[in-house]
């Protein structure tokens, strides 16, 4: 394998770049992921509904409509997150630049 530059590194070398690049994501970009996941996750419930009721597996319909309100609540909690994860970036971010301007940095 070969990195950006052109240089060849190891499968070991990969995971350990891997490592340190998701020990470095922030609570906020969780988040974000975590909602694309949901989307994703929405789609496939719906589609699973739709076909579960078609070709007459109810039971497998009736699963799914639980996952899709588990699921609901799942993507509105984690929405309410970050949220809160974004108020809190902001926060911190003003303030930061309050600290430049008034040269306490």
């Amino acid at each position: 394998m070969r990195n950006r530059r052109g240089e060849e590194y190891t499968f070991r070398e990969f995971l350990s770049q891997w490592k340190k690049g998701m020990q470095e994501v922030s609570p906020l970009q969780q988040c974000i992921i975590t909602q694309w996941g949901h989307i994703v996750t929405y789609v496939g419930i719906i589609w699973g509904i739709i076909f579960s009721f078609r070709i007459g597996y109810w039971w497998m319909g009736v699963i799914l409509v639980g996952g899709f309100i588990v699921l609901s609540v799942q993507y509105l909690g984690n929405w309410q997150k970050k949220n809160i994860l974004k108020q809190i970036d902001l926060t911190i971010k003003s303030a930061e630049e309050v600290e430049i301007k008034n040269g306490l940095a």
